[in-house]
């Protein structure tokens, strides 16, 4: 059994691991996701998803009510006994434990191993990367699920650093227009299901952050936008990605061009894109129908791109975009519009993976205009 530590954005982590993996999680607690699947296809796979902050194994499904402490110490003594080295960190989800007495049972059971570690609280995955599995040493986590206990060896963790730099270091980034987080492009490509054999068209291309994580996965991408002052940053963030060694090469095109009068291509296989979404807004809208009203000036724009892809698209073939959503004042605090697409349910379903989830919101703190990722498979 495989359980994927899902990111801040759950429902989001979770429809991207069902659609990157092509089955559905058998069972999902307290942040974690629980996946039947192979552990080297998982081992493969896991730098590409942008969701999910680490992944493990499942080596003890336990009773909470059957002398817990004994039987963790007894799966966990075995799996020290097998390290190099003897340095582990055992988070706890929900589980109540005698942390002091657990950590000196251990060193009992362990005579004359020097090791060093500790029963904690869960941490964040950079911090296990950093602090433990960098070193040789061993990450453990305890979930509990009603009666049962689920003990977790923690198998790998996303690169902090990678995300780090692609997001704060690439020379082209205009926070006045909302900056997409490259996690967040990440997940919309394998939401979409776009390969290394396909093309990636994203129209509002703005300043590449979805070329990029297209061209870090090895897909193929062309990117326009109306806009010659994008065009030029998209073109400056690409060659910063290839002169600082994040990829070797990146197959990719980018031109000016408004998305009215695109020319279609029939190559492309998917479509993955953040279009305009509004006017900056330092403070929410006053009402809902100011917020409406937005979306009225603006959602004309999102008819042309269900038109376009839909003309460009294939059976079975993915659209992938950002929809906002608008903060508003309301009699009882803050509330969100989030407003209805101006589409036809002839050309467009939601995939078969992704009807059981609510919407797939991306909201952040304080955020006045949210995201949400709209997923549409062409009929």
């Amino acid at each position: 059994m495989i359980a994927f530590f899902l990111g801040s954005h759950p429902e989001v982590s979770l429809a991207e691991l069902r659609l990157m993996f092509g089955v559905k999680e058998s069972s999902r607690l307290m942040g974690v996701a629980m996946f039947e699947l192979d552990t080297m296809l998982v081992q493969n796979s896991f730098f590409k998803l942008g969701g999910v902050p680490r992944w493990g194994e499942v080596i003890a499904e336990l009773d909470k009510n059957d002398n817990l402490e004994n039987h963790i110490i007894s799966a966990f003594k075995k799996q020290l006994k097998e390290a190099t080295k003897k340095e582990y960190i055992f988070s706890l989800y929900g589980v109540k434990l005698d942390k002091k007495r657990l950590h000196h049972d251990l060193k009992d059971e362990l005579p004359g191993s020097k090791y060093d570690g500790r029963f904690d609280e869960a941490l964040h995955a950079p911090a296990v990367s950093e602090h433990v599995l960098k070193r040789g040493g061993q990450e453990f986590s305890a979930i509990s699920s009603g009666n049962t206990v689920y003990i977790i060896k923690t198998i790998q963790v996303q690169d902090a650093q990678f995300w780090s730099i692609t997001d704060a270091e690439r020379p082209a980034r205009d926070m006045k227009i909302g900056l997409l987080p490259a996690k967040l492009a990440r997940m919309m490509i394998n939401l979409s299901g776009a390969q290394a054999t396909g093309k990636i068209w994203d129209p509002f291309v703005g300043q590449a952050t979805i070329a990029m994580q297209a061209a870090v996965l090895g897909i193929p991408v062309l990117g326009t936008d109306k806009s010659p002052e994008s065009i030029a940053k998209a073109k400056q963030n690409m060659q910063w990605l290839i002169r600082n060694g994040l990829v070797s090469q990146a197959k990719h095109t980018l031109y000016v061009e408004a998305i009215e009068r695109s020319k279609a291509d029939r190559t492309v296989t998917a479509v993955v894109t953040e279009p305009y979404l509004g006017k900056p807004r330092y403070r929410p809208f006053g009402n809902e129908f100011l917020a409406k009203r937005e979306w009225r000036e603006i959602s004309r724009l999102y008819g042309t791109l269900l038109q376009v892809a839909s003309g460009i698209l294939h059976k079975g073939q993915c659209l992938v975009f950002i929809k906002p959503t608008f903060s508003f004042l309301a009699e009882h605090g803050g509330e969100w519009y989030n407003p209805p697409l101006p589409m036809s349910g002839e050309a467009w379903k939601v995939p078969e993976f992704l009807v059981d989830l609510g919407p797939l919101l991306w909201l952040q703190r304080d955020s006045i205009i949210g995201r949400e990722i709209v997923v549409l498979e062409k009929r």
